[in-house]
């Protein structure tokens, strides 16, 4: 029996050409950027790995191409308050019940500017998505931003409830998150998924809308429903009273308090004390939560709107900060 052939060994059977270093780099600019949409999901990878002429060139043509649609027209709309220092496609694998694919996504990196500060600033943008038929859609991003080396609050939930718990066990962060002048935003414009891919020439960045800034945030969704918070010791079932952690030495752990009937919620606040990648951090909550020096300017993933999960990221700490832990446990088998 003849030994299987490799992909490229096929490839050079049918056409010789096709493979060739410089067959692709002949290639008209516009001729490639025709092919984009062809290209977005498992295509993208498996051209790029055809050989290094290819990665190269191929790679060259999508960041002209996504420069001239997403990029620049990102720093004309929102130079006042972000300046766009870097931005770069990242592919993922994407699996989903029995499905699976790739995701695409354009990550623009902008530093916090002071015209930004007090501000709680909405940023959005407006494209055509296909699959199988075109329709509108929207993406829209918030974040508040506070004076340079500003102490920042932020919450985080995790939800271990048997009958509704996370299936990926990963906490998540509030959408609205805090930042400080000189730190960078990191905005995932997703170009393609199993939802379908966007038509880049139809996104249209928004202008931005500003409100005042909210400094300490908190988990509506559970503030909402349990009113009376307390701790330990006078909660009505202390034997179901889990504190998270221990996240010492990098997070110091101030209080505790429990709320719920059937369902325990717990609301714990921690204050970041030491640099370093916080012990049990991932096993506790499911996601890393490293601490930085004081005066280290932070790379922040903000989150679109309408998703509990993006991008699965560390969070992010400067000393001083604080770090809410909401934890809901009970229903059956719990």
């Amino acid at each position: 029996m003849a030994p299987e052939l490799s992909l490229m060994e096929r490839m050079q059977q049918r056409s010789p050409l096709l493979t060739s270093p410089n067959l692709i780099s002949q290639l008209p600019e516009n001729v490639v950027e025709v092919l984009i949409p062809m290209l977005l999901g498992d295509s993208l990878g498996n051209s790029l790995c055809v050989c290094v002429h290819w990665h190269l060139h191929l790679s060259a043509i999508f960041k002209s191409f996504y420069e001239r649609m997403v990029d620049r027209p990102f720093q004309a709309v929102y130079g006042k308050y972000l300046h766009l220092e870097d931005a770069r496609m990242i592919i993922s694998k994407l699996l989903l019940s029995k499905s699976r694919g790739v995701r695409i996504d354009r990550v623009l990196l902008a530093r916090v500017l002071p015209a930004a500060q007090g501000h709680n600033v909405k940023i959005a943008a407006n494209f055509q998505v296909h699959k199988g038929r075109s329709f509108s859609s929207c993406a829209e991003y918030k974040f508040d931003v506070f004076s340079k080396r500003s102490r920042r609050h932020i919450w985080i939930h995790k939800d271990e409830c048997q009958f509704n718990r996370d299936e990926h066990e990963r906490a998540y962060s509030q959408h609205s998150v805090p930042l400080c002048v000189g730190d960078s935003v990191e905005i995932a414009v997703n170009l393609s998924s199993l939802n379908g891919f966007i038509d880049a020439s139809s996104i249209t960045w928004r202008p931005p809308v500003l409100t005042e800034a909210v400094y300490e945030r908190i988990c509506d969704e559970i503030e909402d429903i349990q009113i009376d918070w307390s701790l330990q010791q006078y909660f009505i079932r202390p034997q179901d009273c889990v504190i998270p952690g221990p996240f010492e030495p990098q997070l110091k752990h101030k209080y505790t308090e429990f709320s719920g009937s059937d369902i325990t919620v717990s609301r714990s606040l921690f204050t970041a004390r030491q640099e370093g990648l916080t012990p049990n951090s991932l096993d506790a909550l499911g996601c890393y939560v490293t601490v930085y020096a004081k005066d280290t300017p932070l790379h922040v993933p903000v989150k679109r709107l309408g998703l509990l999960h993006d991008r699965e990221l560390e969070i992010s700490l400067r000393i001083g900060d604080e770090l809410l832990i909401y934890i809901s446990r009970g229903g059956e088998e719990c």
